[in-house]
């Protein structure tokens, strides 16, 4: 497969300096030696640990591409060199722990989260700035869920979701994603095509927690007014796991960096946040009022 640009021109077939991969596989698996190290430690992992390291070394191999250097450097091929892989690199592959948690937690087996996301996974590891704030927003999303109530199974397949709302965002120009300012009006068109495209990778697989997953992925930005986005739902009708990972989704953006501000304050972003409460459910917002104003429960 020919590596392409976000202009979607072809590159040429091979780089000269590149080395196959299937010859230094294991230099690779050394990189993620400390990742896999630590997550070995949780035996209710282990199966699904090595499916989606299994994921990631396909989708190297299949692209040409040093997945795991993507956010540094994107579309540089893999050439042996110790910066294309980093043990640094491998550790961030470890935030990925958090999303396998939650697959347990659903009931999800090896087989059925590699027929959710396949090599989609080892794409959106590649996004690696995207996915620390998949992470984030996840792992806040199941603890306003238990909050609310929902049991654990519920609260994971919320958080699952939460883990995956963008990854529709693979099929975005990357140039959009890494803007830095404000977007055209035709750019945020284009942007907001990923939920759509994040439903679509996903209606293969009916399994019901999947089915939920690709609720959360497509209704995340749809707003309690009904000015959200792609169906304008509202109240109600917005399912609560997306209602749940929209109020994650938009804290953990505002007290992020961001490629044209320095992440606010949890103070200056409460007040956005409350400004706009007529597009969050109240219940989940009061909810997060109570992780602010206890230190130590917004993680």
């Amino acid at each position: 497969m020919q590596a392409t640009s976000n202009g979607g021109n072809a590159g040429p077939a091979r780089h000269p300096s590149a080395i196959d991969i299937h010859d230094c596989a294991h230099r690779i698996m050394l990189d993620f030696e400390i990742a896999i190290d630590e997550l070995s430690a949780h035996s209710k992992l282990s199966t699904l640990q090595m499916g989606f390291l299994t994921d990631l070394l396909d989708q190297i191999r299949l692209d040409g591409l040093a997945c795991g250097q993507a956010g540094d450097c994107p579309g540089r091929r893999f050439n042996g060199s110790p910066a294309c892989l980093t043990t640094a690199n491998a550790a961030r592959l470890m935030s990925w722990r958090r999303h396998l948690e939650f697959a347990e937690m659903a009931g999800l087996d090896r087989p059925t989260l590699q027929g959710m996301f396949g090599h989609r996974s080892a794409m959106f590891i590649a996004m690696l700035d995207t996915a620390t704030h998949e992470e984030r927003v996840g792992d806040l999303a199941w603890h306003l869920a238990r909050d609310i109530g929902l049991n654990e199974h519920d609260a994971a397949t919320a958080a699952l979701g939460a883990c995956y709302h963008d990854i529709g965002k693979i099929c975005i120009d990357r140039g959009l994603i890494d803007k830095p300012g404000a977007l055209t009006a035709d750019e945020s068109s284009a942007v907001s095509l990923h939920t759509l495209h994040g439903a679509s990778l996903l209606q293969h697989c009916d399994h019901p927690v999947a089915a939920t997953v690709r609720l959360v992925v497509r209704h995340h930005h749809e707003t309690m007014d009904g000015s959200g986005y792609p169906a304008g739902l509202s109240g109600q009708n917005i399912p609560i796991e997306a209602r749940l990972c929209a109020v994650a989704d938009i804290f953990d953006a505002l007290i992020s960096d961001r490629p044209y501000r320095a992440g606010l304050s949890t103070a200056q972003s409460w007040e956005i946040i409350e400004r706009a409460q007529s597009k969050f459910d109240p219940e989940i917002l009061k909810a997060l009022k109570h992780r602010i104003d206890n230190p130590g429960e917004i993680r």
